[in-house]
């Protein structure tokens, strides 16, 4: 992305945006977080890195066909995102084959429902992130985690490993967890490496979660080599 007029930047993502990334979230297992609707101001997107002050979202209470209206009744001549078209793209196929049937058999308002619960889930999103502890960079104390509900322990954790492991999946989180909500002696728990490490760090050695004495820590350890 090149570099951003500084300032705050506006996006014209719409309710239905929210309608589909809801059904997206819920084919891939997702939870809260990936279920909440997009928040109509945020500063944690690639543009504000870029130079923007904020990003804004001022149409999360349309339809795309009312504004697609608006801009017709403006004598305006909006840019069409051709990947909106695309069959190989899956939210195009999501909004093209798919949301007509829903209305079809769930009725015309199924849209705006779905946009209504991504809403919805963005206010309880909003609320367990202001509830989670903020970890240091170091090891991460067990007594901390302990006396949490799952769903704040397991955002503690992730916001610990985040920039400093790769992308997490629910079976990672999982696996972490269990280092404190049901610990039995096991093991480290693999977790991915940063994007940016390099290859052969990679290949010699993985990447582990492991409880040490009351804290767990990030660790680097040997591969094994079946020979």
């Amino acid at each position: 992305m090149g570099r951003a007029a500084r300032g705050p930047l506006a996006v014209g993502h719409t309710a239905d945006d929210d309608a589909e990334g809801v059904l997206l979230g819920l084919a891939r297992g997702s939870g809260t977080t990936s279920l909440a609707g997009l928040a109509p101001v945020t500063v944690d997107h690639p543009a504000v890195a870029a130079g923007a002050t904020l990003l804004w979202r001022p149409l999360l209470r349309v339809t795309r066909e009312q504004t697609y209206g608006s801009c017709a009744e403006l004598g305006l001549d909006p840019w069409r995102d051709p990947h909106n078209a695309s069959p190989d793209v899956l939210r195009s196929r999501l909004r093209h084959e798919v949301m007509p049937v829903l209305r079809e058999v769930l009725g015309e308002a199924v849209g705006a429902n779905l946009a209504r619960s991504a809403r919805l889930l963005r206010e309880d999103d909003d609320a367990l992130r202001a509830l989670t502890p903020t970890p240091g960079p170091g090891p991460l104390p067990v007594a901390t985690l302990a006396g949490l509900p799952a769903a704040l322990r397991r955002r503690t954790v992730r916001a610990w490993l985040r920039g400093r492991a790769g992308a997490l999946t629910a079976a990672h989180l999982g696996a972490v967890d269990a280092l404190v909500a049901d610990w039995h002696g096991q093991g480290p728990v693999s977790v991915p490496w940063p994007s940016t490490m390099d290859a052969a760090r990679r290949a010699d050695l993985r990447l582990v979660v492991a409880r040490r004495d009351a804290d767990l820590v990030l660790d680097e350890q040997p591969r094994k080599r079946h020979v």
